[in-house]
């Protein structure tokens, strides 16, 4: 954008203002009212509940601010309270936002052509294995799969991340680029890559420079390190510190953007384009025009924002939360109106929908209850269970996968999701959550074996595919190695006792490294930190098992070992045997060997 266009753009923002602003102070005078009601309710509410230890709320309407309030502490020992204006909180997701943005303004400039390009084209350290487009990243249909190992390595990269940092750190490709929509963090990291290799400096010089300086957000950065700023919020759960900061150069870009109640309604109010010098028209439709989607009965995906409606009105909005962390930003264009919430701590954490739903309410009115077909179609042959895609799929992560399949049942004409229901059908195959009056309720679609959502799907599993099935079979194997092996180290003859002694010490490791990888304390911080060591108990325990029961199905088939053996001694070592490899060979198909960074 030339001078002389900001100059205009400028000019005419002005004129705008000083035409609207005796409606905005009227209407501010009106607002201020619900939106201070709606967030003393809600947010002060929760806090007081022991859902956060700290919360801060930015209400924006027709340029003004109308609301701007915290709540809790931001630091605990002190009794600092939250202050909206200086206490900082990391956004976590909603920081694609200003990802997306900066791409919106180098499209603007020219230094990206559109789109529509290949990535490829500006990858400059690290290239793409499969022909990927910028519109395929920012709307998380790329196909990579959902990594967390060592997104948020400290201090172990240079800036910017150097190409060998790059290049690790780039998943596999799970599906064809634009078959689906599946959110996957690493795509605008990958869009920050290409931001960075067009301008030659890091991203956070970059939005400092075309965002944070020009719209006089002067308590906002994009953080590299896991040196807490002094006003960051400090989180509490059930009194304890649940402080953690995720940066990395790398994945900057995806969730660690620190930043205040004030200065995001500043980002509101120009996302709502009242700072056409900064965002103008064009920037703005850019980001909020619906670039794809799962289904036509879905809703859309912009520029990294999430596109839907509430009833006539158009809505783009952003959750994230990551750790002790939570944020979510809504805006309403048309009715110019927009929030954002943050919070850190508390257990449990805020309900985002009830966050989400609760304050279109209470600014738009309550949305139009969707028509259900009557009578309602069968929906019991869709019922089943389906295993979401959007999880680690080819390294040793697999094993977070495992739980992220929703079984679907179907009760009195309608279905259920886990526990979630009841969803009621709209067509034959798209059903909508019969919500209560003043929420609005997912809508989810199925076909072709499929269960589809607007930002993931899931396709359906039975029998052995089932990893439910796979984790019973592992379960059971791993009890009956361990008794056999057991009783094989207590009376068996020769060469058994130490190998079932080896056995029943795998098969005991084994199940304790899953738990621990699966949900133990502190796991999820040192995985993305990129911590190896339990990945390296299960991959040991695994060859252990493995190598253990092979040597004992084989020593027991030999006569020349086991010419003294009772039979029933000799079965017993084969079940055993074969029990120990059926675990093992489960566990090395969910890929539990490959190390990632060996």
């Amino acid at each position: 954008m030339s001078f002389a266009t900001r100059l205009t753009h400028l000019a005419a923002a002005l004129l705008l203002l000083a035409i609207a602003a005796p409606a905005a102070a009227e209407g501010s005078d009106r607002s201020t009212g619900w939106a201070k009601a709606w967030a003393d309710r809600v947010i002060g509410g929760g806090v007081a509940e022991g859902r956060a230890s700290g919360a801060v709320v930015a209400v924006v309407e027709n340029g003004g601010i109308v609301a701007l309030e915290g709540y809790g502490v931001a630091d605990r020992p002190g009794g600092r309270p939250v202050d909206p204006a200086a206490t900082r909180f990391q956004i976590a997701s909603v920081s694609k936002t200003f990802t997306g943005a900066l791409l919106g303004f180098a499209v603007d400039d020219g230094r990206i052509r559109s789109l529509d390009e290949p990535a490829n084209r500006y990858l400059r350290r690290a290239r793409l294995r499969e022909a990927v487009t910028l519109r395929q990243l920012v709307t998380h249909s790329a196909g990579f799969e959902e990594r967390g190992f060592a997104y948020f390595t400290q201090g172990k990269t240079t800036i910017p991340a150097s190409a060998a940092y790059i290049r690790r750190a780039i998943p596999e490709t799970v599906r064809p680029p634009g078959s689906r929509i599946v959110y996957a963090n690493i795509d605008p990291a990958l869009i920050g890559v290409a931001l960075e290799d067009v301008s030659g400096r890091p991203l956070r010089d970059e939005m400092q420079t075309r965002l944070f300086g020009p719209l006089g957000m002067t308590s906002s950065r994009l953080s590299y390190d896991a040196t807490a700023h002094p006003d960051l919020v400090r989180p509490y759960s059930d009194g304890q510190l649940r402080a953690k900061s995720f940066n990395a150069p790398f994945f900057a870009p995806t969730g660690s953007v620190e930043t205040t109640g004030r200065d995001m309604a500043t980002y509101l109010n120009a996302m709502l384009g009242y700072r056409p010098d900064v965002i103008d028209r064009g920037d703005l439709h850019r980001l909020f025009q619906p670039l794809a989607r799962n289904h036509p009965d879905l809703d859309p995906l912009g520029v990294f924002w999430y596109l839907t409606r509430w009833g006539p009105a158009r809505i783009a909005e952003h959750a994230g939360g990551i750790g002790p962390a939570g944020a979510w930003v809504i805006l309403a264009p048309d009715a110019r109106v927009g929030v954002f919430v943050a919070w850190a701590g508390g257990a449990p954490s805020f309900d985002y929908g009830l966050i989400h739903d609760s304050f279109l309410t209470a600014a738009l009115g309550s949305p139009p209850k969707p028509e259900f077909l009557k009578p309602a179609p069968n929906p019991a042959g869709i019922t089943g269970r389906y295993w979401d895609e959007r999880r680690p799929q080819t390294i040793a992560e697999t094993v977070f996968g495992l739980p992220a399949v929703k079984t679907v049942t179907e009760r009195d004409g309608a279905l259920w999701i886990d526990r979630k229901g009841p969803y009621r059908p709209i067509s034959p195959t798209t059903f909508v959550l019969d919500a209560p009056v003043g929420r609005l309720g997912d809508t989810v679609v199925f076909g072709q074996g499929e269960l589809i959502q607007r930002a993931s799907y899931a396709p359906r599993v039975s029998g052995l595919a089932d990893p439910g099935v796979q984790a019973q079979i592992v379960h059971t194997a791993l009890l009956l190695s361990g008794l056999l092996g057991l009783l094989l180290a207590a009376i068996g003859p020769g060469v058994r006792r130490p190998l079932g002694l080896a056995g029943a010490i795998a098969a005991a490791a084994v199940p304790v490294t899953l738990y621990l990888a699966l949900g133990g304390p502190g796991f999820i911080q040192e995985m993305q930190d990129g911590s190896r060591l339990r990945f390296f108990v299960l991959a040991i325990s695994t060859l252990i098992l493995g190598a253990t029961g092979l040597s004992l199905v084989l020593s027991a088939i030999m006569r020349r070992a086991f010419d003294r053996m009772r039979w029933f001694s000799r079965i017993g070592a084969i079940v055993g045997g074969l029990a120990m490899m059926a675990a093992s060979v489960i566990l090395i198909a969910w890929n539990v060997l490959k190390i990632p960074g060996l």
